[in-house]
């Protein structure tokens, strides 16, 4: 969610794309570079940990632009370092979040099997037209 809400309200309250997409990228970066290497994390704290340790940073850290807004100390720069900090947080966080349900249900016997479990649906809304089309015939009477 803040990979979205982050960069809008910067955008809202700077009038500026270009700092949006700052914005945008330094939250995105360091989850593009840390993912690989996240695993370590991940095998370090345990899936688990990891995922209740992100929440609670992030939470932090988001919490901290509308804090620093309201005390009118927010800066440009201080956003920036917020993101990447979200950002650097986010990557051991998503990959934990896919391994958590299967561990929970205990089908870690297969990478297979345990990706697709929550993957699943989160694909499912890219395909609208498996749901639409059965809603055809109903329209027409």
């Amino acid at each position: 969610m803040s990979y979205l809400t982050l960069p809008w309200f910067v955008l809202i309250t700077t009038y500026s794309a270009t700092r949006m997409r700052f914005v945008f990228a330094a939250e995105l970066l360091p989850v593009a570079v840390l993912g690989i290497p996240s695993s370590a994390v991940i095998e370090r704290l345990g899936v688990r940990r990891t995922v209740v340790l992100g929440d609670a940073a992030q939470a932090i850290l988001i919490g901290l632009v509308p804090a620093l807004s309201l005390l009118k100390v927010l800066s440009f720069w201080a956003i920036l370092v917020i993101v990447a900090g979200v950002g650097t947080v986010s990557a051991p966080y998503f990959a934990a979040q896919r391994l958590l349900l299967p561990e929970a249900l205990g089908m870690t016997k297969s990478p297979a099997a345990a990706e697709s479990t929550p993957g699943g649906h989160r694909r499912q809304h890219r395909y609208p037209g498996r749901g639409a089309h059965s809603m055809i015939p109903s329209w027409r009477g």
